[in-house]
């Protein structure tokens, strides 16, 4: 349950970071005007919760739909992060 709650609570965070306006002529890296950055473990972990094959069905759910809402809302961002 535990693992669940942090999954989603880390999905969150990762799309609240994304979501945030990038300052005008800033790289589409991640970065938003007010500086947020996603800390590269956290990409690199949602990436090994994706990757596990004996993983819990919900946790990679959620980890899957981050992807996607990040993919959605900010495409550069996502090319940035996860390609």
């Amino acid at each position: 349950m535990l693992r669940r709650r942090a999954a989603a609570a880390l999905g969150e965070l990762l799309f609240y970071v994304a979501a945030q306006p990038s300052a005008p002529g800033a790289p589409a890296s991640g970065t938003g005007a007010s500086g947020w950055r996603a800390p590269d473990a956290a990409v690199a972990a949602l990436a090994v919760v994706l990757l596990r094959a004996d993983g819990d069905e919900v946790v990679q759910h959620y980890a899957a739909k981050t992807v996607e809402n990040i993919a959605t809302q900010r495409p550069a961002t996502a090319l940035h992060w996860f390609f």
